[in-house]
């Protein structure tokens, strides 16, 4: 979003961005851009006065189009957009195992199937729109990635070795969770490559189950070899430095993570489940069994024991998201909203 309102301003859009909290490391790129940003005042996330704060702007602005980014303001936004009779355009960037069948997934639910139209990131996201029973226009907009500034991103160096004897560098980035990200079984993976060789892990992001993880790694001896920094900076350097990237991840959308890694020529072993198999195959990546540790281990045995097929399948891999630039996923957006305004 933050990549993707600017273009879409620069391409001659007025552009308007409703948010919730200062700071982050995309709140700049939006600053120094035409995009036209609105704060929000609230005490929290629940609070009442976002809706109202959301209405008196969209009275004042008159938006042709509204579009929400995030699951809190699929609800209010889009209430906000059906009691004003603006079209509103609903993204999806998750898939159906996503969503837990608690309050916010059936209010969410219930709104969006009276959205103008859905853009999903992903064909698992249309399906689950399909499945709740969506009957508007459904569009796939693949995730926009920076390839300029990744190309130009420099490798960091801090595990280069002055003796030659570098050890292999295997990097997880991601949420510090197991429910979608799997972490423990990666854990149990890495602890088994690890082990004895001249192996590192780098497990990278932050989340609430960090604390556990780091106590679990230390528990059996591994908090050398497996190294939990937590958020990270130049994440595009660490890619292009190491000699696999790891994602086995229950379920997943579009992740960004692994589509950067393809970006940046890295490795991949990633969980074989419909959400990857959008875009991966066995010649471009190696796809493993994600509940079985043992599986996930070899995976990454191969890689790491075939360091010149692999770097064959990253290849392969780099060149599928090579035309994923900011531009030509803006031009996709603005397509849409063109679409929806001409009805």
């Amino acid at each position: 979003m933050s990549y993707l309102a600017p273009e879409l301003a620069r391409k001659g859009n007025e552009v308007h961005l409703a948010y919730l909290k200062e700071g982050g490391s995309n709140l700049e790129r939006l600053q120094n851009s035409p995009v036209h940003l609105h704060k929000l005042k609230a005490a929290s996330n629940y609070d009442p006065k976002i809706f109202c704060d959301l209405l008196r702007l969209v009275w004042n602005i008159r938006p042709d189009l509204i579009q929400t980014w995030i699951n809190q303001m699929d609800i209010l936004g889009g209430l906000v957009a059906l009691i004003k009779g603006i079209p509103w355009v609903l993204r999806e960037s998750n898939s159906l195992k996503a969503w837990p069948p608690n309050l916010k997934t059936i209010i969410r639910k219930w709104e969006g199937c009276a959205a103008t139209a859905i853009v999903a990131n992903s064909q698992g996201g249309a399906e689950c729109w399909q499945l709740w029973g969506f009957s508007g226009p459904m569009f796939v907009i693949g995730n926009a990635l920076p390839v300029e500034e990744i190309d130009i991103a420099a490798p960091t160096g801090l595990f280069k070795s002055s003796n030659g004897q570098q050890d292999k560098l295997i990097l997880y980035v991601g949420r510090m969770e197991d429910r979608q990200k799997n972490i423990y079984n990666l854990i149990q993976a890495l602890l088994r490559i690890v082990t004895g060789g001249n192996v590192k892990a780098l497990v990278c992001g932050d989340g609430p189950d960090l604390v556990r993880i780091k106590a679990y790694v230390r528990d059996f001896g591994g908090e050398d070899k497996i190294l939990l920094p937590g958020v990270v900076k130049n994440v595009w350097g660490l890619m292009k430095e190491c000699d696999v990237f790891i994602s086995v991840s229950h379920y997943e959308g579009l992740p960004n993570s692994v589509l950067e890694a393809m970006a940046c020529g890295c490795p991949l072993v990633v969980s074989d489940i419909p959400a990857h198999r959008e875009f991966l195959n066995e010649q471009s990546a190696v796809l493993v069994n994600h509940l079985d540790p043992t599986a996930i281990a070899e995976g990454l045995r191969d890689v790491l024991e075939n360091p010149q097929t692999a770097r064959t399948r990253a290849k392969i891999a780099q060149e599928k998201v090579s035309g994923r630039t900011i531009s030509a996923v803006a031009n996709q957006y603005e397509e849409v909203y063109h679409k929806i305004l001409a009805r």
